[in-house]
């Protein structure tokens, strides 16, 4: 071992044992017993870190209290870990503390040494003046990656480790008074954007999607003969953008209308996606879609949108599309079902309401249909939804058997769309006809322009 790798562990260690033997100072002495017991004797230990931290800012020249992705790489990747540590001793603490879990103390020491022993050993690796950029786009792309593709599988195993661990009464008592107060406080059909949330879900989420997929084209396709008159969709009006393929879970849905070259497109326009219901009975996952604009879709939600002013995004395919989702990554077939009108009337009745013009804009998605599918059959998925309304078992696997969609790039054209004026004598099937001769004839161009997908064939299909 060198020399100063050994004055870094001989370092470590002797903080953590200062430290410790504090500790065990502090708990005996008489005036402190009252407030220890044997259940919270431990407790102290994840304060450790934080001491040692602010031990660094009073003695490190250039340490901050905070300094997130600032120093080489050594030292950010073991202020990371110490963090990342710290807040699993506190939340286990919490959780011993408030009888959720039991005998957790073993946990709350080694993840408090952890944390502690990292940041002492981050001091060794301190030089300011150096970044470590591609480390922090690397931490980016995977916490983009997880809250977008993961978050429900981490949220269900939470969930699953409470239920064996926990006492079932104070389970069920959680339980229930988070699906009281979220559906007073955060009601699905509401407007429950929080600015803050959405720009920082913006500014995040789009450098790890560009990070993880290479390239993402967002382009518009207005099929203007040079001698039409210029037509100005984006100026009055209200917008419905419908997206196809639904795919297995259509995560862009979500996001796009937050990317930097569609908010060029369609300036000024605040559009909120309308997610299946599922999503919004999903603990910490309805948080994360409500307060970045989200809302359950239904005829309710749909209306109240339009009538906000507000632009709509939206499946038109459903959950019947998600069934006829590939199975097989070399699929060469893009399945849309066009058996839904709903959204077609009630754009009509919002535009004669409010005798302004609405125009549903069709979005035609290439490379999201293939990167995760669902490890069960395509025919068991359409009989547990046709008797219960949603497929299941419902278990997606992307790259290496993960939830990460697969690293290719994204494609996505956007056509001019179907008006309808206020009072239109045109019918819904006439309409209903148009949109998906544009999805049509966007899907033929387009697939061609898109990479890897010149080989694609389009079935639309009525069921």
């Amino acid at each position: 071992m060198t020399k100063k790798g050994f004055f870094t562990l001989a370092t470590a260690a002797g903080w953590t044992t200062c430290f410790l033997l504090l500790f065990l100072f502090v708990s005996r002495v008489s005036f402190f017993s009252s407030f220890f017991n044997e259940r919270y004797v431990y407790y102290p230990v994840i304060f450790l870190a934080p001491l040692t931290h602010a031990w660094g800012v009073w003695r490190k020249r250039g340490y901050q209290l905070y300094m997130p992705f600032v120093g080489n790489y050594i030292f950010v990747t073991l202020q990371a870990v110490a963090w990342i540590a710290f807040v699993l001793s506190v939340a286990s603490v919490l959780l011993n503390h408030f009888f959720l879990v039991e005998e957790l103390f073993a946990l709350i020491i080694a993840t408090s040494f952890v944390s502690h022993f990292c940041v002492a050993l981050s001091f060794h690796h301190w030089e300011k003046g150096e970044n470590a950029r591609d480390i922090a786009r690397v931490f980016i792309t995977s916490m983009s990656m997880t809250v977008l593709h993961g978050l429900p599988l981490i949220v269900f195993s939470m969930l699953l480790a409470l239920a064996f661990f926990a006492r079932p009464t104070v389970l069920v008592a959680l339980l229930g008074a988070y699906a009281v107060l979220t559906r007073r406080l955060v009601p699905s059909d509401a407007d429950n954007t929080i600015e803050i949330v959405r720009k920082f879900a913006r500014d995040i989420s789009m450098v790890g999607l560009e990070e993880w997929h290479g390239e993402i084209s967002i382009v518009r396709d207005v099929g203007k003969e040079e001698d039409e008159e210029e037509d100005d969709e984006e100026g009055d009006g209200r917008l419905i953008f419908g997206y196809s393929p639904h795919a297995f879970i259509p995560h862009s849905a979500a996001w796009l209308h937050l990317h930097p070259a569609f908010e060029r497109l369609f300036p000024n326009r605040q559009v909120c996606t309308l997610a299946a219901s599922i999503i919004f009975r999903i603990p910490i996952v309805r948080e994360i879609f409500s307060f970045t604009g989200a809302r359950n879709v239904s005829r309710k939600s749909f209306s109240k949108c339009l009538g906000e002013g507000k632009s709509v995004m939206f499946v038109p395919g459903g959950q019947s599309e998600l069934c006829e989702h590939a199975q097989k990554v070399d699929e060469d077939e893009v399945v849309i079902c066009m058996r839904h009108k709903g959204f077609i009337r009630i754009a009509m009745n919002v535009a004669s309401d409010y005798q302004e013009k609405i125009r549903i804009i069709p979005i035609v998605a290439f490379g999201e249909a293939f990167g995760v599918r669902n490890i069960f059959k395509r025919f068991i998925s359409k009989k547990s939804y046709r008797y219960f309304g949603f497929p299941f078992p419902f278990i997606p696997v992307g790259i290496y058997f993960t939830p990460f969609p697969t690293r290719q790039s994204l494609y996505y054209a956007i056509g001019k769309g179907v008006s309808i004026e206020p009072n239109t004598s045109q019918t819904i099937e006439a309409i209903h006809e148009q949109y998906y001769e544009q999805v049509r004839t966007l899907f033929e161009k387009h697939k061609k322009l898109a990479k890897n997908s010149a080989h694609l064939r389009l079935r639309l299909v009525q069921s």
